[in-house]
């Protein structure tokens, strides 16, 4: 292993592309570490894809909640409210704590308001930034010592061409379009896709009385409800130590076995089989699993194999020849990566090109090898929580640019990108929660104590580490930059063996059908 190289000097500059979740986190990284951050913001607030307020395009829908549970939704060292960590926060319940975040680690000095990033370019060692006043119009040109970039995955949509498109009778659109199903009553919607805003919205449009709601997937996807059948959060269940330190096919039997009644449901109304290699198989989250099975058991959602061959007056024609009229016809195809605050030359670089479309190309999908100081946050998937994830990225980059941690050799770092290159998982993105937080945890020096040494120390400790849900607070009881609070609020957590245990007793009509999932934003 190489020295250590300091890459950004004491007191360096920091520019932060984007004032999302992922660019408050970094900033308050940076300041952790004696640099001094920079925000741009092209909106007037924080909040990122969770606000609706400030731009047409905005992701978020009036009725959106998460699809993590509030406990795993919490920043490191500064939980959410009590109330919140046992339920599923709305959106504006995550762009309050994102602004009191800010408030509590003043960070509103460093954010710049409505500025937009037009490009960020190298020149030798620094970062030329030029930026576009929102309100005046003019350009303004920085020079900054790193970049992290904060854009997220949500920027552009996936549009796909469809023949016929520009004489289409109905309404079509993306769903980054859609708002609320003011509109769709009595109309004939369609939805394409099987991903968690495609279910979201056919479930909205059935509840509002449209008149026929079909769902078109050209694959299936294994269903993942968000809560159990006793409406407790799932992401609790599935990431915690204990669960992950299974063999890997004990894992995946007792998953099958927590979803197989709402995966039977789908299959049994129409979804089409999953693909035949686990490598090619999505996954998606659905909310209110009860619910949504009650509208298919009735036939008020219905689901359709197969593709859009073309669009016909008002009428939807699909690979097999089916006919489905639309009035509404809503695109749940996704977003393309989105690079284009960076010079041309250098987000090429960050890309690949996979089966499945644009992905970003850097190593522990963080840095580019080439532009050290050049690193991207939140640009992936997991089962756990993105933002919290993007903390811990912005972590390891910083133990790095400070030089308290080495780069592996270069070899090393071309066979990890060739691995996810040639992988071609359909999510190449897609990252294993604990395992990657580990994996970075580790490499900057903030590993929780989880080895025998700490059952001997503090058994109660070690117990809720290894059986309770592994929180982000589980990366700041050791290290640098610890917290203080760390220990009490991992105390806090049930263990989930009692709720391991009971679910292998339920009977298999229940699993993921619960007649009694609590409101959203309630306690669970």
């Amino acid at each position: 292993m190489a020295s250590p190289v300091r890459f950004v000097p004491a007191g360096g500059r920091v520019c932060i592309v984007g004032c999302g979740t992922a660019g408050v986190v970094a900033a308050k990284v940076c300041l952790e570490e004696g640099l001094l951050p920079t925000v741009f913001e092209k909106t007037a607030r924080v909040g990122g894809v969770w606000r609706l307020d400030e731009a047409p395009n905005r992701v978020a829908y009036d009725s959106l909640y998460t699809n993590s549970s509030g406990v795993m939704m919490c920043i490191s060292d500064f939980p959410l409210s009590s109330e919140l960590q046992g339920a599923f926060p709305r959106r504006h319940d995550i762009c309050d704590y994102y602004e009191a975040y800010v408030r509590r680690f003043a960070l509103d000095k460093h954010i710049c308001f409505e500025k937009e990033v037009v490009v960020v370019d190298r020149q030798g060692t620094e970062w030329v930034v030029t930026v576009r006043d929102q309100r005046e119009g003019r350009l303004e040109r920085y020079t900054f010592d790193a970049v992290f970039v904060c854009t997220g995955q949500f920027k552009t949509p996936l549009m796909p061409r469809l023949p016929g498109a520009e004489s289409f009778q109905g309404r079509l659109y993306h769903s980054s379009s859609y708002r609320n199903s003011a509109g769709l009553q009595g109309k004939d919607v369609v939805v394409v896709g099987i991903g968690n805003s495609a279910l979201d919205i056919a479930l909205e449009a059935a509840r509002a009385g449209s008149a026929s709601v079909t769902m078109v997937c050209r694959s299936g996807a294994s269903i993942i409800p968000v809560s159990d059948f006793h409406g407790r959060p799932m992401d609790q269940l599935l990431n915690t130590r204990m669960y992950n330190q299974m063999p890997a096919t004990m894992r995946q039997l007792l998953l099958l076995y927590l979803i197989r009644g709402t995966n039977a449901a789908f299959h049994r109304h129409g979804m089409p089989p999953l693909p035949k290699t686990k490598k090619e198989t999505g996954f998606s989250n659905l909310k209110e699993h009860a619910a949504f099975r009650r509208f298919l058991e009735q036939g008020q959602i219905k689901l359709k194999a197969g593709s859009v061959l073309k669009l016909q007056g008002s009428a939807v024609i699909l690979t097999s020849g089916e006919k489905i009229l639309a009035d509404e016809l809503i695109l749940c195809t996704g977003y393309s990566l989105d690079l284009s605050c960076l010079e041309e030359r250098i987000a090429q670089e960050f890309v690949f090109e996979g089966t499945q479309g644009r992905h970003l190309d850097a190593y522990k999908l963080v840095m580019h090898p080439a532009h050290p100081t050049l690193c991207a946050l939140g640009f992936l998937l997991s089962y756990g929580n993105e933002s919290c994830v993007a903390e811990m990225q912005a972590r390891w980059a910083l133990a790095h640019w400070v030089g308290r941690v080495a780069l592996p050799p270069a070899g090393d770092v071309e066979t990890e990108l060739q691995r996810r290159r040639k992988g071609q998982r359909k999510y190449p993105q897609f990252v294993p929660y604990i395992a990657y937080m580990d994996d970075l945890a580790q490499d900057c020096g903030v590993s929780p104590p989880t080895s025998w040494t700490m059952l001997l120390r503090n058994p109660s400790l070690f117990w809720k580490l290894q059986t309770a849900p592994a929180v982000p607070a589980h990366y700041r009881l050791a290290g640098s930059h610890t917290w203080p609070g760390a220990a009490d609020f991992i105390a806090s957590q049930p263990s989930t063996l009692p709720r391991w245990l009971g679910a292998l007793w339920v009977p298999p009509h229940k699993h993921g059908a619960s007649d009694i999932v609590k409101p959203p934003h309630s306690r669970l």
